[in-house]
């Protein structure tokens, strides 16, 4: 919990990337923290699948911080931290599929 809330402290000063309808936008490249074999990565860097997924489902959230690790199988595993409309942090990891993980 404390990485989670360092990593987002540390994006708030930094900036942030919005999440649309129609595509995904960005004010800043990459602002999340490497922590624990996680690299920081900028929205453009994600999947086709993960950023259909987010515009989709997370319509109108604050994406804070992205960050991608390759899991035991070699899968990448991509880690957002998001704020949506009433301030609530989410954290959610998904697959290279867009899937939840």
């Amino acid at each position: 919990m404390k990485k989670v809330f360092t990593a987002f402290a540390l994006a708030t000063l930094l900036g942030t990337n919005f999440v649309s309808a129609d595509n995904i936008k960005t004010t800043k490249d990459s602002i999340s923290t490497t922590e624990n074999d996680m690299s920081s990565i900028d929205v453009k860097d994600l999947p086709k699948a993960v950023r259909k997924t987010l515009a989709k489902y997370y319509k109108g959230v604050i994406i804070k911080s992205i960050s991608v690790e390759t899991n035991d199988k070699g899968t990448a595993i991509y880690q957002i931290i998001m704020t949506d409309a009433v301030k609530n942090n989410i954290m959610i990891n998904f697959n290279e599929k867009g899937k939840r993980t």
